[in-house]
């Protein structure tokens, strides 16, 4: 996984799970436990997990659940000081607790896992594209995710 350098300081949730699903529709989950990833901090780190257990087949969708209870959300102020973020919200403005983020794979590059070859897969987050960050008056920012 990586990230692409933006005004993020860190950008810290937990990843909750991370599902594999097959085009026929049978799933994987692949995490057994929650981990805490700051995004900002891997704009040159492209391995996060090594998954000895995926079962062979071709997978076409990974699905990763992210859970913002707990988040560290720091960016860039004006002056260059780190600012909490201390509202995250959607689109509608309603507050994030978790979200899932579905990623397609294309019909000609499914992840094919085969017995005896290590396979890759590499996800690029540009938070800069999905967040927006509004900084507030009096202090903090709000983070529209």
């Amino acid at each position: 996984m990586t990230d692409s350098p933006g005004d993020f300081i860190a950008y810290k949730v937990n990843i909750s799970s991370i599902v594999l699903s097959k085009a026929d529709g049978s799933q994987v989950e692949t995490m057994p436990l929650t981990t805490d990833v700051d995004f900002a901090q891997y704009s040159e780190l492209t391995e996060l997990f090594k998954v000895a257990s995926v079962p062979v087949g071709s997978y076409t969708k990974v699905v990763l659940n992210l859970d913002y209870t707990n988040a560290d959300i720091r960016v860039e102020g004006d002056t260059g000081q780190s600012v909490q973020a201390t509202q995250i919200v959607d689109e509608n403005g309603n507050p994030v607790t978790t979200i899932s983020v579905a990623v397609y794979l294309e019909d000609q590059h499914p992840l094919v896992i085969v017995p005896g070859s290590p396979v890759f897969l590499s996800i690029d987050f540009n938070l800069d594209v999905s967040n927006q960050v509004e900084l507030l008056v009096g202090g903090g920012a709000k983070n529209n995710r």
